[in-house]
């Protein structure tokens, strides 16, 4: 008896096959790019959240530190990171759920 660890979409064994367990490994590997892309872009949006929360309640003399153009032009370099990561992971996952 043959102990199979992973079934292709046709039903049989890839880990059987010669260079099949690479396929399967490659395969895995892609989907789990794409979840720890997604989970750090999660992050950074929370990142961006907390500056911005931070700078709103900080003060420096008499006023949020959001009110100071180098603490705007941070949370805004900050935010088009985020806003571009973003952006690449929605058209990654989308091409690749075209292709199949």
């Amino acid at each position: 008896m043959s102990l199979c660890l992973s079934v292709c979409g046709d039903g049989t064994c890839c880990v059987c096959r010669e260079g099949g367990a690479v396929l399967c490994m490659m395969r895995n590997l892609e989907i789990e790019r794409v979840v720890l892309a997604a989970m750090s872009t999660g992050i950074a949006r929370r990142c961006v959240d907390v500056m911005n929360g931070y700078a709103q309640e900080r003060t420096a003399f008499g006023k949020p530190i959001n009110q100071f153009g180098q603490m705007q032009r941070m949370i805004a370099e900050s935010y088009a990171h985020y806003m571009a990561g973003r952006s690449y992971l929605f058209v990654l996952v989308g091409t690749w759920q075209h292709s199949g």
